[in-house]
């Protein structure tokens, strides 16, 4: 049985403003390399860099400089991990399940997960999220969700825990390197800016656009 550790941050809102919602996911079997590398970042940044806005243990990829965030992203970029993402056009997504936006984004989470059925497949997945992606409400419903989803109507038999972490805290580092790369990928759809995701691009190797058949059609007469 492998173990593997998947971290996850969303970039943009469920609302009425900006066109698109991304999910970003970094998967690693270590996930102290990760921790380990951020930290160490993170710590040369606050020491080169004293105009750098940090809040606590955390510096926000969007409140991140240009050469702060290449930084991170080549840092980050130089362990063994994958990255995998989806990304919603929300104009073509049906209002019924928009606004319900914890409803929606665990069923964006549901198709982005399905695409690492053999990461699932008799292993050990931990699923790590920042606490303020869903409403304190719905985290034990998020969990039963998944764990029907994945060991009942798949038959993964997959040993899956989900946390929650802050941001902010001193042992989120991990949660703090998906933070740019969501960040990163929104900004490519969103405003065309893609001086950065060639840092990360030999990483990607899962993209999934929803709705797949509509993604970026315009419609007539917009």
């Amino acid at each position: 049985m492998k173990e593997y550790f998947m971290y996850f941050d969303e970039s943009g809102n469920l609302g009425t403003s900006g066109k698109y919602f991304v999910i970003a996911c970094i998967i690693t079997e270590n996930r102290k390399a990760l921790h380990n590398t951020m930290k160490k970042t993170l710590k040369k940044i606050k020491s080169d860099y004293h105009n750098a806005k940090f809040d606590g243990h955390e510096l926000k990829a969007n409140k991140a400089t240009k050469e702060i965030k290449s930084f991170v992203l080549n840092r980050i970029s130089k362990n063994n991990l994958e990255i995998s993402y989806i990304v919603a056009e929300k104009q073509h997504v049906q209002e019924q399940l928009i606004k319900d936006q914890n409803r929606f984004y665990n069923f964006l989470l549901k198709i982005l997960l399905d695409q690492h059925k053999e990461k699932f497949k008799e292993n050990k997945i931990n699923l790590i999220l920042d606490n303020k992606t869903i409403k304190v409400k719905s985290l034990n419903s998020f969990e039963d969700y998944i764990n029907i989803h994945i060991n009942y109507e798949l038959g993964l038999n997959s040993d899956i825990i989900v946390e929650y972490k802050d941001s902010k805290s001193h042992d989120a580092y991990n949660i703090q390197a998906v933070d740019y790369i969501a960040n990163v990928i929104y900004s490519h759809y969103e405003y065309n800016l893609d001086i950065y995701m060639p840092i990360i691009k030999n990483k990607i190797k899962v993209i999934e656009e929803f709705p797949k058949f509509k993604f970026k059609k315009i419609k007539k007469g917009a």
